[in-house]
């Protein structure tokens, strides 16, 4: 019996997985990043204020509108960059993959949105006018 439930509470987690109505944010973080500094923030122009998604040391949620989404990256407080991603349904679910890294001297933000409305491209961090 109690390999039976095991079997079930595996395959639960399984299929929650599978089949969650969630976003998903992965965030990486390369050498010479302390990612206690890295925030990330996103709105939803016209719909969602701006909400912050990382704090330097927890994830929130990221929530499901659809339109154009401003993505707001910074580190240090002194460092900033912004992408757009446009979704063109609510229901769309997409994984968010954040990589961020240095290289000579230089602050960057690998961005990899998987989903249906797929985006890839790379962003440099600058300084605050």
């Amino acid at each position: 019996m109690r390999i039976f439930l095991i079997i079930i509470c595996i395959l639960s987690v399984i299929l929650f997985t599978i089949y969650s109505d969630q976003n998903r944010l992965d965030l990486t973080f390369g050498d010479g990043i302390r990612k206690q500094d890295i925030r990330v923030r996103m709105e939803v122009l016209g719909s969602v204020k701006m909400t912050e998604i990382y704090n330097g040391s927890k994830e929130f949620d990221i929530p499901n509108g659809y339109g154009e989404n401003e993505w707001h990256f910074s580190y240090s407080d002194s460092l900033q960059g912004y992408i757009r991603h446009f979704k063109t349904n609510r229901k769309e679910k997409h994984d968010y993959n954040f990589s961020f890294f240095k290289e000579n001297e230089q602050y960057f933000v690998g961005v990899n949105i998987e989903g249906d409305q797929t985006l890839k491209d790379t962003i440099e961090l600058k300084r605050k006018n």
